[in-house]
């Protein structure tokens, strides 16, 4: 029987001890040595393992979003803001007492609609409880106020009512900036 010899590592010494060939028997290790070959191997397979799902490149993608969404609290829109590489967000911060505010969001749910799933509308009553620090945050001051988001970013926003034309061509502006067909891609200007 062809014997081979084998290199083990004990308390920072190399001992050589003779081991048989492979096929013919099992090689035998101290059974420290064994155990830390054996956590060696599974903590490597379970780091590949994480590490492949961390960076899958085509992630789950979230539920699509409804055309007009009440954000009642930041958790909402913690949760609603990744939705913000696939579909542009259109943030409408309002007030029930808001006569402006009153006139305008009707004119941007007619306008998402037509551009939905690309835009998706979400509406923000300042008066809620819970949403106060993320109005001082994004330093909310006047309404209404309407922002937009797209790829994780604020790209534009308005102040005020304005003409439904106006809303229209900030929506459209906006699912254009998308790409076809609402996948995020950047459209090529020439």
């Amino acid at each position: 029987m062809k014997q081979i010899i084998a290199s083990t590592c004990t308390n920072d010494t190399i001992a050589r001890t003779p081991r048989t060939h492979p096929h013919n028997a099992p090689l035998s290790m101290p059974s420290a040595a064994l155990r830390l070959v054996a956590r060696r191997a599974f903590a490597a397979r379970r780091a590949v393992t994480a590490r492949h799902f961390a960076t899958d490149p085509t992630p789950a993608s979230p539920p699509p979003l409804a055309p007009v969404s009440e954000i009642t609290s930041p958790s909402q829109l913690d949760a609603v803001v990744a939705h913000s590489h696939t579909t542009a967000l259109v943030f409408d911060f309002y007030a029930d007492w808001c006569g402006p505010c009153k006139q305008l969001t009707p004119m941007l749910e007619r306008a998402v609609a037509k551009h939905h799933p690309k835009v998706a509308l979400l509406k923000l009553n300042v008066e809620a409880p819970g949403l106060e620090g993320v109005c001082a945050q994004l330093k909310i001051a006047s309404l209404p106020t309407v922002m937009a988001m797209s790829r994780g970013q604020f790209v534009n926003q308005f102040k005020g009512a304005i003409p439904e034309a106006e809303v229209e061509k900030f929506i459209a502006d906006l699912a254009l900036s998308m790409g076809e067909g609402g996948d995020g891609a950047d459209k090529s200007e020439g």
